[in-house]
């Protein structure tokens, strides 16, 4: 059998399936027009039909159950009358041969992750799948752990928790290839497999004492020398102790240390000298802002203990102003206002329209009513946890009107266009109202 080889072409490029029998003294071409569709990939069986003078094979692939059928020329139909039976034995372990070739390319060119995805695939939708498959699954498998064992290694053995953190992901990307492969290769890796769990428990210990060391670090800093952002950082570390297994009974206590040391408490206030029948706008508005962070506290116009960060907004100078446009349509129409009698050469009468051009115009007059408020944000820290810059902006919203008159002539106007008087624009209090909604939306987006 192994002195035998198959190659085969594809249909897109020569209009027909050609196979090379490579046999001990002769090499025989086999050419098929396919009749129906490309062939697949996989184990399958070769039978002969005929019909009166025509000939054609059917290969059935067991890998999907659909038949192909191709048809044998002249020089083909003329060779296989000499061939044995022996031959089509052949063809049809060569198939299956070729089917393997997609997951072995890939491992000979030296792609192992590929070749062990591909092979995985043929073994996951085929119950007959090759042993070609199982071998270079576990072949690909078996390269893949030595490469990602020499990363595990290198970042254990590197300094911080982020490389030990790069090595436990590694290793449970290996872990979870492993269980995939293991359905199909028995207890073929089970030693290696035993080996990553292990891994993965040694790693896992690591990080839960590095991370429960750091955070503890940061939090006593925290408490001697009261900079808030440490124990906010060791909050964070005891979380990723968490995540990593460590007991969250354990950790309850320490939460509540960070959130009380790593706490900043801000003060807000809000108004302005432009118009002070405003201000009971802003303080409604204002009143109601919040912060998402877990380590914000947020007192409006609140007298208080312990402030870090004093905030205040003041609405400086709010403008009005109106601008207005016109439009002007000329529409042109040739419409029907009567009819006449002719008579041609042979005495024949008829009536004949008699059409007049029209002219209307359409005058569209639209209002603009713009607002615009400047807002200036000054910031004053009571402590080295006031990390905020002050700001400036300049928000604006508008209001439009239009009217529309029609004259002339209306058959000339389309009937898209009507007549409408003005609706009133928005009024000063409302336009201001909305600026202070945006301002507060654009405060709690650039600050909390």
């Amino acid at each position: 059998m192994s002195r035998f080889n198959i190659i085969a072409t594809e249909p897109e490029k020569l209009n027909s399936y050609t196979f090379k029998i490579a046999l001990p003294l002769n090499p025989l071409y086999l050419r098929f027009s396919p009749i129906s569709n490309q062939l697949g990939s996989g184990r399958g069986s070769l039978e002969v039909w005929k019909f009166g003078s025509l000939e054609v094979w059917k290969l059935r692939n067991f890998l999907d159950k659909r038949p192909y059928l191709f048809q044998l020329n002249d020089h083909t139909h003329k060779n296989l009358q000499n061939m044995k039976s022996t031959t089509f034995t052949t063809l049809i372990f060569l198939l299956s041969i070729l089917s393997c070739s997609s997951p072995q390319k890939k491992f000979t060119e030296g792609d192992y992750p590929a070749a062990f995805k591909s092979a995985l695939k043929n073994l996951k939708n085929d119950k007959k799948a090759t042993d070609a498959d199982r071998d270079i699954l576990l072949r690909a498998l078996d390269k893949i752990y030595l490469a990602e064992g020499k990363e595990i290694s290198f970042y254990e053995n590197s300094a911080g928790l982020d490389n030990l953190e790069k090595a436990f992901k590694i290793n449970k990307a290996l872990l979870d290839k492993i269980e995939k492969a293991n359905p199909y290769l028995g207890d073929k890796f089970a030693f290696n497999y035993q080996q990553s769990v292990e891994q993965e428990q040694i790693l896992r210990g690591e990080l839960i004492d590095g991370f429960l060391q750091f955070g503890a670090e940061d939090l006593d800093a925290s408490i001697d020398n009261g900079n808030k952002f440490l124990a906010q950082d060791a909050f964070k570390k005891f979380r990723k102790a968490e995540k990593y297994g460590a007991a969250k009974t354990g950790l309850d206590s320490l939460y509540q240390l960070c959130y009380e040391y790593g706490t900043i408490v801000y003060r807000v206030s809000a108004n302005t000298s432009f118009n002070i029948s405003y201000n009971w706008k802003i303080d409604r508005m204002f009143e109601n802002v919040r912060s998402n962070h877990n380590f914000m506290t947020i007192f409006y116009e609140r007298n208080t203990d312990n402030i870090d960060c004093d905030i205040e907004i003041s609405f400086r100078s709010l403008s009005f102003n109106e601008s207005e446009t016109t439009n002007t349509q000329n529409f042109e129409e040739a419409v029907v206002t009567g009819y006449e009698t002719v008579t041609d050469t042979s005495g024949f009468t008829s009536q004949r329209e008699i059409r007049t051009n029209i002219k209307g115009k359409v005058e569209t007059t639209t209002i603009t009513k713009k607002a615009q408020w400047r807002v200036d944000v000054s910031i004053k820290g009571y402590s080295n946890n006031c990390r905020l810059s002050g700001s400036s902006w300049c928000l604006g919203t508008e209001s439009k009107e239009e009217e529309v008159e029609l004259s002339g002539d209306l058959r000339a106007i389309p009937e898209t266009y009507r007549p409408s008087a003005a609706s009133n624009l928005a009024s000063d209090s409302d336009m201001a109202e909305d600026l202070i909604e945006d301002i507060y939306n654009q405060f709690r987006r650039e600050y909390f």
